[in-house]
């Protein structure tokens, strides 16, 4: 029994993410707080540590190698972005979002799934 509880909790934590990306109405950032800057706060503060982390010249997270770490940052940024959450202050942060997106695996998602670039316009 015990070994199926082990096996249901790794099926879960590798398919946690696609129920997100199903149900992102039950995760809104906005539902902690009273208004929208009450629910920006925390995303802002944990954007503010990873431009810190991001400002020491390394291309992305773990380094200068892409990693999963990365994709996932990049993705959860960009919805915070869509939400209204500015990158103006955090140059790092948002030079990583630019060189992520100039990727072509990325810019082959973005135009196969109809989203805009955002940090590498034209």
């Amino acid at each position: 029994m015990a070994r199926l509880r082990v096996q249901g909790c790794r099926r879960y934590s590798i398919t946690w993410p696609l129920n997100i990306t199903r149900h992102g109405h039950r995760f809104s950032i906005w539902q902690k707080g009273a208004d929208a800057t009450d629910g920006q706060r925390p995303v802002i503060a944990k954007q503010t540590y990873l431009n810190g982390l991001l400002a020491d010249g390394r291309d992305y997270l773990l380094g200068n190698d892409f990693s999963v770490a990365d994709t996932y940052l990049f993705a959860v940024t960009r919805w915070s972005v869509n939400f209204g959450i500015s990158l103006e202050a955090l140059p790092a942060l948002q030079a990583f979002m630019a060189r992520v997106e100039a990727r072509p695996s990325v810019k082959a998602v973005l135009k196969a799934e109809g989203l805009p670039e955002l940090f590498n316009k034209a």
